[in-house]
């Protein structure tokens, strides 16, 4: 499901699409909750945007969109599995991998 009518309400999500179409936050999915149907808890969301596709991030409410304060957990997807059965169970923010933030540039990019 998309991550910005659930997160940003459907909108702000819908306001931030139309005033800035390039945002991060119109381009992220959610694959993993938490605390499903709950307004709290923690997000694994996956950037579908295709310069950062592939890309996942660890947000919750409080931290969606925001700069430095959603970290990379996976740069390809196919690297979140591991990196979420290396949990086991554990708080995910006592386990990030050092991959930057969502909103860092991309290696290579002018940025």
């Amino acid at each position: 499901m998309p991550t910005g009518p659930l997160l940003l309400t459907p909108e702000v999500a819908e306001q931030v699409a139309a005033e800035d179409p390039a945002d991060l936050t119109n381009s992220c999915y959610v694959i993993a909750q938490d605390a499903p149907g709950a307004t709290g808890g923690q997000l694994v969301v996956v950037d579908l945007h295709p310069e950062r596709v592939g890309r996942c991030y660890l947000t919750a409410w409080d931290s969606f969109g925001l700069v430095g304060e959603m970290p990379v957990v996976a740069l390809p997807m196919a690297e979140l599995l591991g990196w979420l059965l290396c949990l086991r169970g554990d708080n995910p923010m006592d386990h990030l991998p050092d991959l930057g933030d969502a909103y860092d540039a991309l290696p290579g990019s002018p940025d």
